[in-house]
């Protein structure tokens, strides 16, 4: 299934908690609602500036609109709720910034020495993890305390990244979009294992530049942009 809408870069791909709508952010200053089991445009959403990322609430009441106070708005490349709607966290340079939502102030920061963050921040199903990408490094966190809990050498410059939606005993999987550039612009995807940090798996993807990838909510299958 393709859905075209978007003729400028999309930047970010979000599923709601029912699997049944996609949602998908561009540098159009839109955000398009799709249907998944049809491929049908919903809605579009227009925002007054280009959309870096989205993200949707862990349930299902409305949260009246705000801004945050943030001084380096258009540098943010990633915005996310906490799985607890908590929080919200956004990426910029090399670090993660961290605002109480009630408060709307800054209560933590979380730094990466030399690194530039790519991508968005994707939570594990338990909601007890976070992943994020660097430029060839991709860092899981614990959720709350803010704890690194172990790191992922790619060796390749990181595009984007996720985090499987498995539950325990089964291991969660860290995908990764990475490339290469040596005369054409290679693209893989691939796998890693949480326990082990080792690459379990690797796929071939697109002749152009691949910037976001999703897991399905049902953890079957996985969605990624490319120009």
């Amino acid at each position: 299934m393709i859905l075209d809408f978007h003729r400028v870069r999309v930047t970010d791909l979000k599923y709601n908690r029912q699997g049944d709508r996609l949602f998908v952010a561009s540098h159009d200053d839109n955000v398009s609602q799709w249907d998944t089991s049809t491929g049908v445009l919903i809605n579009k959403f227009i925002h007054p500036k280009r959309v870096n990322s989205i993200s949707i609430t862990q349930d299902s009441i409305v949260t009246p609109l705000f801004t945050l106070p943030i001084i380096e708005y258009d540098l943010y490349g990633c915005v996310t709720w906490s799985p607890s709607n908590k929080y919200i966290l956004a990426n910029v340079g090399s670090r993660v910034d961290i605002f109480d939502v009630d408060t709307r102030e800054l209560v933590h920061s979380i730094h990466v020495i030399g690194s530039i963050l790519n991508g968005k921040i994707s939570w594990t199903s338990d909601q007890s993890m976070f992943v994020i990408g660097s430029n060839c490094t991709t860092i899981l966190y614990e959720n709350n305390t803010w704890r690194l809990i172990r790191s992922f050498d790619i060796g390749r410059r990181i595009n984007d990244a996720t985090i499987s939606s498995t539950t325990p005993p089964d291991p969660h999987q860290i995908v990764v979009i990475h490339e290469e550039t040596n005369k054409v612009i290679y693209n893989s995807i691939s796998n890693y294992s949480t326990s082990t940090t080792q690459q379990v798996a690797e796929i071939n993807g697109h002749d152009d530049p691949s910037y976001s990838i999703s897991f399905s909510p049902e953890n079957k299958s996985n969605i990624d942009y490319t120009t």
